[in-house]
């Protein structure tokens, strides 16, 4: 059952870190389109083209793939919802949940979802890896978060 849903925040860095490797390639295909960049022939300029435009593909599919789209507290588990599939944390694992310093979504040894670094919550596990989250609304989440794990407890 779902108890808490929060949608991830994303810093104005984290946007334009983002979007750099599209407007780059999106940048080259225009330049190569419109002969600004002349290519030796035609099948050069083709090929391209073609090897630009799977490259832009790819990335947006990744980053739909593997960016987080919500998170979920559910009565036994946490489950991080990314575009192409879901992970889940069983809060039975779970030893300690707090905000994170800022510096953890860049160099942290465990999983890192965290888009935010204003914004971060670091969820402790007693085996498994631990995590690094950014929710829209850290305090909120970690209440309910901690109002779950009580729960447990009993």
């Amino acid at each position: 059952m779902l108890v808490h849903e929060d949608r991830p925040e994303y810093d104005a860095w984290m946007k334009i870190i983002l979007s750099f490797a599209p407007a780059v390639i999106f940048l080259l295909l225009f330049l190569i389109h419109y002969n600004i960049l002349p290519p030796e022939n035609e099948e050069e300029a083709r090929m391209a083209k073609m090897v630009l435009l799977a490259s832009l593909i790819i990335i947006l599919f990744l980053y739909w793939a593997i960016m987080p789209r919500k998170y979920e507290i559910h009565e036994e588990r946490i489950r991080i919802v990314l575009g192409a599939f879901s992970y889940s944390l069983d809060l039975k694992s779970i030893a300690e949940v707090k905000r994170a310093e800022s510096w953890k979504v860049f160099a942290y040894k465990g999983l890192r979802f965290a888009t935010s670094a204003k914004k971060a919550v670091e969820i402790k596990r007693r085996k498994w890896p631990s995590v690094v989250i950014s929710p829209s609304n850290p305090e909120l989440f970690i209440g309910r978060l901690q109002q779950e794990l009580k729960k447990l407890k009993y």
